[in-house]
């Protein structure tokens, strides 16, 4: 196995200021003095410890917040969504960091150093800046992250040797502990490999022993696996009032860019977004945007919304941004021919459709359906679902009969498509037919009556 371990010490701080431009000098204050600050503050002097006057006389326009660990929770979760997308095996760490094991995907990114290179460009841009370090124990790789030592070591065998120069202080025991270590002349984990074990035990306890035995492989290390949410939910708060599309563009971009981390990692695509802006003294403004396939395309989902949202009057500034996604879809990569042609042209359509619906809005788009009738003129009709007619799909299997099904745990993927046929036989349906996905991917094909809203019929299987 194979450790990636990301520590990020401005947690405190970039969990509060992610809608900040990263040039604002800010801090956040824990007992009336400064705890955590960031670049911009330490160009003008600032330092941790100093307190709030103090700092304020070096950078007036320094912004300093109280610090609040649900935001750091939140935003460390918002982290491992993102990353999931890189391995599915994650280990949080509370309000510091986070362990992903890494060694089953190297192959598919192309090897560590192109694995490393997406992670270390992808963070920053989402507002989070860290230290990591790779090893071959979650324990060793977390000692050498947390001291900002960027260790690379993929083989056991080296391990020792790496972990010898790294500080006692990298083994997270108690402060009493540390002191006493150095108290006693060991400075370095070198040094305590050294000695006899049973003298190390006897004279530190256990825990100590515990600690380096785990670290350099003697011990089982196992990590509590980190659960993801089934749909995607996080907010950014805005460090001033924003009127205007363009200056919500910066949290947008973050909060577009979270999600389809999270999606990548899911296998999964979006099928409806929801945004609401928060303002001072009134309720939230919806933002409401239906895609006719799953997306996760940051650069295609962040210009349907930048659209929308030049259409939308907001009635007051904007102080913060919730951007929720419940509609959580199976994402279907659809194969290509020799040319990449197929696919191509298969995504223009659905992608061209959003677009002019995003401008235009939803009631201004339609396509046209054919209709079962003789007379030209009612041969047609106007068809303004989000599913395009000319596309509707139908199962592989039919049922004989339709059965009842419980519509709980399922997801919808498209429809309605409504079937009125059979009057002039005795026969006469009205039903609306719907695409709906199990958890395990499968497709199934079911109605309501229009009769009998209350229950759902299974009619059909799709391959």
């Amino acid at each position: 196995m194979l450790w990636l371990a990301l520590c990020f010490p401005l947690l405190p701080l970039e969990a509060l200021t992610r809608g900040d431009d990263v040039r604002q000098p800010a801090a956040v204050e824990l007992g009336r003095r400064l705890w955590r600050v960031n670049a911009a503050a330490r160009e003008f002097g600032v330092q941790p410890d100093m307190s709030i006057n103090a700092a304020l006389a070096l950078a007036p326009d320094l912004r300093v917040r109280v610090r609040n660990e649900v935001y750091e929770r939140r935003a460390l979760e918002e982290i491992a969504g993102w990353v999931l997308q890189f391995s599915p095996q994650i280990s949080l760490i509370s309000g510091q960091g986070l362990l992903l094991e890494i060694g089953a995907s190297l192959r598919l990114f192309g090897g560590l150093d192109a694995l490393l290179s997406l992670i270390r460009s992808g963070l920053p841009e989402l507002g989070f800046s860290f230290q990591d370090a790779v090893l071959p124990t979650p324990t060793a790789a977390w000692m050498a992250a947390r001291l900002g030592v960027s260790l690379r070591v993929c083989a056991s065998a080296g391990l020792v040797s790496a972990l010898g120069p790294l500080d006692v202080g990298s083994l997270g025991v108690s402060a009493k502990m540390e002191l006493r270590l150095r108290g006693m002349g060991l400075h370095r984990i070198e040094q305590l490999l050294k000695l006899p074990r049973k003298g190390l035990a006897k004279r530190l306890g256990a825990d100590v022993l515990a600690r380096l035995d785990r670290a350099v492989g003697r011990l089982p290390d196992p990590r509590p696996h980190w659960q993801p949410p089934a749909h995607f939910d996080n907010s950014i708060d805005l460090p001033v009032e924003a009127e205007g599309g363009a200056s919500l563009r910066f949290a947008l971009h973050r909060l577009v860019l979270a999600l389809s981390g999270f999606l990548r990692g899911s296998d999964a695509g979006a099928g409806r977004l929801e945004l609401l802006f928060h303002h001072r003294e009134q309720g939230p403004t919806p933002l409401i945007l239906n895609l006719m396939t799953p997306g996760r395309d940051v650069t295609h989902l962040e210009g349907l919304i930048m659209t929308r949202l030049d259409r939308l009057p907001l009635p007051a500034p904007v102080t913060a941004i919730r951007l929720i996604c419940d509609d959580v879809r199976r994402f279907e990569t659809a194969s290509e021919d020799l040319f990449g042609l197929r696919r191509k042209a298969d995504e223009a359509v659905p992608e061209l459709i959003e677009r002019l619906r995003a401008r235009l809005g939803d009631a201004q788009v339609h396509g046209l359906c054919a209709l079962e009738d003789h007379r030209p003129e009612q041969a047609w009709a106007r068809h303004s679902s989000s599913v395009s007619p000319s596309h509707v799909r139908r199962p592989l299997w039919l049922l004989r009969q339709p059965r009842p099904i419980e519509t709980r745990r399922l997801y919808r993927v498209s429809g309605p498509e409504r079937i009125e046929t059979g009057w002039w036989d005795g026969h006469e349906v009205a039903r609306d037919y719907f695409v709906a996905q199990t958890r395990d991917g499968r497709r199934l094909w079911i109605y309501r009556s229009r009769s009998d809203l209350g229950i759902w019929y299974l009619h059909g299987l799709f391959a």
